[in-house]
C-alpha cells in the first residue's frame, strides 16, 4: 500500500495546529468534565474506583467536582447522571466505554498532581481535566491517521487530504474536538475508522491482528453506546458487491469459523465490564439507567433532525450534503455500498426517534459525528468528481473554504453565546447568521420564533393601548413602588398568572393579514429566574374557532438589566424595556381573535408604560 506520508503529514500538521489552538483558546477545562452532564457522566468511573471507592453508590466522587464551579454541591434531581436503583444505590447513567479509553490519561494526570504539589489529587484539578480532554485529542488524530490510510487506499492522496480536512474542520466534528471534548462522539468516530481500516485490510490480507482490532472497536463501540451496534454491519456487509461475492464470503468464514469465534469473543468481553458494574452497584445484571427517557419510532423527528436550525445535521455541517450525493458514486463502486446502505438510515432513524431528538449540549447533531468516518467514503467520490475539472476542482476549493470557515466562525459565535443552536429557531438563526455580537433584535427573535421588523420602514397607523395605570382600576393590581414612571405601576403575581393587555377582533380594530403588532412594555423583578425557559413572558395570541393561530412570546428576565443582549443575561433590581414586533397571519379574518397579556408563574412582575401598537 503506498501513502503519501509527506501529505498527510502536512495535514496532520495544518489540524493539529489549528485544535491545539482552539483547545488553548477555548480553554474548556474550566467547565467540561467538572459541570456534570455527560462528560462527568463518562468519565465518573474514573474517580470513583481509582480515588475514592465509591463506586458503588458515588457518595462521595460526584461533589468533588464542586468546588471547582460556580454551584452548590447537590446530588442530581432524578434524571440526572445519577439514577437510583432498586437497593437505594446512585447508579452512573452513562455507560464505561470513554472511561476504559480515558484512562491512560487519567493517570498521567493523576501522576502530574502527585509530582506537583501545587494541584490536589482529587481527579478534578487541572492535571485531570487538561490531560483528559487532551486525550481525546490524541485518539481523534489516532482515527484521522487511519481513516487518512484507508481513504488513500481507495482515492489519489489529494482527494484523501481533502476529505479529512474537511471532516476535521468543516464538520461539527471539530466542536466535540475542541469544546466538548468530555462527550463520547469523538471517541466513536475514531473508533469507527479503526473498525473500517482493520475491516478492509483484514479482507485485503487476513490476518489475526485485523480482525482482533475490528472486534475491539466494534465491542467498544457498542458499550459506548448500545445502539451503534449496527457498526457489526461494516465487518460483516464490506465487499460484498454481488451475489458471487457472498457465496464467497460465506464459504471464507465457513473455513476460518474459528477467528469468527475469536471476534466473537472479544466483541462481548468488551461489554462484560458494564455488566459487572450494573450488578455491583444496582442489584442486577441489566440497569435502565436512562428511566423516563425513551425512543418513540412511530414518531421520528427525521426532517427536523436533519434540517431544523435546533441542532439540524445539515443546517450545521451542510458541507456533508456532499456525502450523502456521493452515494450514488457506492452504486457502481461497491465494497462500501452495503454498510452505508444498512448503517445510515437505521441511523439516522434511530438517533432522531429519541425524545431529545435535537441532542441538547451540542453544536449540530452530535449523534451523526460518530458516523463520519464511514459517511467518508461518499464524501471522497463526491471531491472526487468535482476534482475531474479545473472549474469545479476550483469549487471544490471554495466549498472546502466556506465550509470550515462556517465551521469555525459559528463555534465562535457558539462560544461567545452568540449562536445557541440546541435552542435556535428561524428568526434567531437568521438575526445572528455572519454576526459577531448580539442585538436586541436577535435577542427577542430567540423568544419568539418572529423577525423583528425594521421599524423605521413601518408607518405606525394607531395606538390600540397606552396604560400608564395611573388612573384608578379597581380591576387591576396597582402599586406605588416600584415604579418606572409616574405614581403607579402594574404587578402581576403568580397567582394571578395572566394579566390581560389587549383581548378583541381584528376586524374591530381594523386589522388586516400582514399587519404589524408591536407591544411593549417597562418591566421590573426582584429576582431572576432559573431555567430561563420559565421566565415570564408577554404573549400575543391569534385564534379563531378552529384553534391557535399563531402565538408568539417575550421573556422579560432578559430584557433587564444586559446591555450587551447575552442570550443568558439580566439582572434583577432593574428596569427594562420590553418589546415584540409579531407580523400578523396572512389568512387571519375580521373574526380571528387578538390576545395580549402578561404570563407570569413564579414570581411578581411589575409592569409600567404599556403599549399595543398598530404599524403597516
Amino acid at each position: 500500500m503506498q501513502v503519501n506520508y509527506f501529505r498527510f503529514r502536512y495535514l496532520a500538521l495544518l489540524v493539529g495546529a489549528v485544535y491545539l489552538f482552539s483547545f488553548g483558546y477555548f480553554q474548556r477545562w474550566d467547565t467540561s468534565i467538572r459541570y456534570g452532564g455527560d462528560s462527568w457522566g463518562y468519565y465518573g468511573y474514573l474517580p470513583a474506583t481509582f480515588i475514592y471507592g465509591d463506586l458503588q453508590d458515588i457518595s462521595d466522587s460526584y461533589l468533588k467536582r464542586f468546588p471547582y464551579t460556580n454551584l452548590g454541591p447537590h446530588f442530581p434531581s432524578p434524571g440526572g447522571e445519577l439514577p437510583i436503583a432498586e437497593n437505594g444505590h446512585r447508579v452512573i447513567k452513562y455507560t464505561c466505554g470513554v472511561a476504559i479509553l480515558q484512562l491512560p490519561f487519567f493517570a498521567l494526570g493523576h501522576a502530574w498532581a502527585g509530582l506537583d504539589g501545587g494541584y490536589p489529587q482529587d481527579g478534578f484539578s487541572f492535571p485531570y481535566v487538561f490531560c483528559v480532554l487532551l486525550g481525546n485529542l490524541f485518539y481523534l488524530l489516532l482515527g484521522g491517521y487511519l481513516l487518512y490510510l484507508l481513504l488513500a487506499g481507495h482515492f489519489n492522496p489529494k482527494i484523501a487530504f481533502w476529505t479529512l480536512l474537511v471532516l476535521a474542520l468543516g464538520t461539527n466534528l471539530f466542536n466535540f474536538a475542541v469544546y466538548r471534548a468530555g462527550m463520547s462522539h469523538a471517541y466513536l468516530f475514531s473508533l469507527y475508522a479503526g473498525l473500517m481500516y482493520a475491516t478492509w485490510r483484514f479482507y485485503a490480507q487476513p490476518r489475526q491482528l485485523w480482525i482482533i482490532l475490528a472486534a475491539i472497536c466494534a465491542g467498544l463501540i457498542t458499550l459506548i453506546r448500545p445502539v451503534e451496534i449496527l457498526c457489526l454491519a461494516i465487518p460483516l456487509a464490506y465487499g460484498l458487491t454481488d451475489r458471487a461475492k457472498l457465496q464467497e464470503r460465506l464459504k471464507f468464514w465457513g473455513e476460518h469459523w474459528r477467528w469468527l469465534l475469536l471476534a466473537a469473543v472479544i466483541f462481548i468481553l468488551c461489554g462484560i465490564p458494564q455488566l459487572l458494574y450494573w450488578k455491583y452497584a444496582s442489584g442486577h445484571w441489566l440497569f435502565d439507567s436512562y428511566p423516563n427517557e425513551a425512543f418513540d419510532f412511530a414518531r421520528a423527528k427525521i426532517f427536523s433532525g436533519l434540517f431544523s436550525t435546533q441542532n439540524g445535521w445539515l443546517v450545521y455541517s451542510p458541507i456533508m450534503v456532499l456525502s450523502l450525493a456521493g452515494i450514488v458514486a457506492l452504486l457502481r463502486k461497491r465494497d462500501w455500498l452495503w454498510p452505508v446502505l444498512l448503517i445510515l438510515p437505521l441511523h439516522i432513524y434511530i438517533a432522531y426517534s429519541w425524545w431529545c431528538w435535537y441532542y441538547i449540549n451540542g453544536f449540530g447533531s452530535r449523534p451523526m459525528v460518530e458516523l463520519y468516518a464511514l459517511l467518508a467514503i461518499p464524501l471522497a467520490y463526491s471531491f472526487a468528481f468535482l476534482d475531474r475539472r479545473k472549474w469545479t476542482s476550483f469549487l471544490l476549493v471554495l466549498l472546502t473554504i466556506g465550509a470550515i470557515s462556517l465551521q469555525l466562525f459559528q463555534n465562535w459565535q457558539h462560544s461567545k453565546g452568540v449562536l445557541w443552536s440546541e435552542m435556535a429557531n428561524g428568526a434567531y438563526y437568521r438575526s445572528v447568521f455572519g454576526k459577531t455580537e448580539m442585538s436586541y433584535d436577535a435577542l427577542v427573535a430567540f423568544d419568539s420564533d418572529e423577525m423583528q421588523p425594521d421599524s423605521t420602514g413601518l408607518m405606525k397607523q394607531k395606538e390600540l393601548v397606552k396604560l400608564d395605570f395611573e388612573q384608578q382600576d379597581s380591576t387591576l393590581d396597582v402599586v406605588s413602588s416600584p415604579v418606572y414612571r409616574g405614581q403607579k405601576a402594574l404587578r402581576i403575581t403568580p397567582e394571578q398568572k395572566y394579566a390581560s393587555i389587549y383581548e378583541g377582533l381584528l376586524g374591530a380594530a381594523d386589522i388586516s393579514g400582514r399587519d404589524w403588532l408591536q407591544v411593549s412594555a417597562y418591566c421590573y423583578k426582584e429576582k431572576k429566574e432559573f431555567p430561563w425557559y420559565t421566565a415570564p413572558s408577554i404573549v400575543v395570541e391569534f385564534s379563531d374557532d378552529k384553534g391557535m393561530k399563531k402565538y408568539r412570546q417575550v421573556r422579560i428576565d432578559s430584557k433587564l438589566g444586559n446591555p450587551g443582549f447575552s442570550l443568558w443575561g439580566g439582572e434583577p433590581d432593574h428596569w427594562g424595556y420590553v418589546r415584540l414586533w409579531v407580523k400578523v397571519p396572512r389568512d387571519a379574518a375580521p373574526e380571528t381573535v387578538l390576545k395580549v397579556y402578561f404570563m407570569v408563574e413564579q414570581q411578581v412582575v411589575y409592569a409600567d408604560e404599556v403599549s399595543v401598537v398598530l404599524g403597516k
